[in-house]
């Protein structure tokens, strides 16, 4: 009797054991998948982007000229310098192909750490330079050059807001971790400053902001 026993109990723990493994597999065969999909959708935005850089630097090469940057009224907000060779559209685009450049890799972020999104800026720099998937950006409207987690083509407004309106701003990308209750991160939102520094809207009128679903 006690060696029936014994025997149920190993093939349930047998059994347990197979049922874990199997469901294990299951979830690293799921988080495979995702990776695969997020890699594929980021070497589909890096081909968008390396396309419209060229453009840039098409321009740059012929010698397109350059506006000024205007004397700021009291008040106003005032454009920043942009080349002339692209179109307001084009340059709307590629500041929003930026912020989806962006999401793909705050949500590659969430896949490496069980579903939690960095909390700052930083987080996500360290974490796109040790997979090796930092990108440099141009900046449309100031045609600067910089890595696009940085400061320099994003701002972490997490825990520090900053003022519309503001010149040194235009093109650049926003960043915000979002907390629950329990300090966990659980969502975020990217956004982007237009050419007078302003928050980028869509054609309805609402705010251009991504997060996850």
């Amino acid at each position: 009797m006690a060696l029936t026993f014994l025997l149920a109990l190993c093939l349930i723990l047998v059994m347990g054991s197979l049922i874990m493994t199997l469901s294990s597999s299951s979830r690293v065969d799921n988080l495979s998948q995702q990776n695969e999909l997020l890699r594929k959708e980021m070497e589909h935005l890096r081909k968008e982007y390396s396309q419209l850089v060229q453009q840039v630097q098409q321009m740059d090469n012929f010698g397109a000229p350059k506006t000024k940057l205007a004397s700021a009224a009291s008040g106003t907000a005032t454009a920043a310098p942009v080349s002339t060779g692209l179109s307001t559209s084009e340059k709307l685009k590629l500041l929003k192909q930026q912020a989806y450049q962006l999401q793909s890799l705050v949500e590659a972020f969430s896949l490496q750490n069980q579903g939690e999104y960095p909390e700052t800026l930083a987080n996500l720099q360290r974490f796109a330079e040790r997979q090796g998937v930092q990108e440099w950006v141009v900046n449309p409207y100031t045609e600067e050059r910089n890595p696009l987690t940085s400061e320099g083509a994003c701002l972490d407004i997490t825990h520090d807001a900053v003022d519309e309106g503001q010149p040194n701003h235009a093109g650049k990308l926003l960043y915000q971790a979002h907390f629950d209750e329990s300090d966990r991160i659980h969502n975020y939102t990217v956004a982007a400053f237009d050419e007078l520094g302003v928050l980028l809207r869509r054609e309805d009128g609402s705010l251009f902001t991504l997060s996850h679903a």
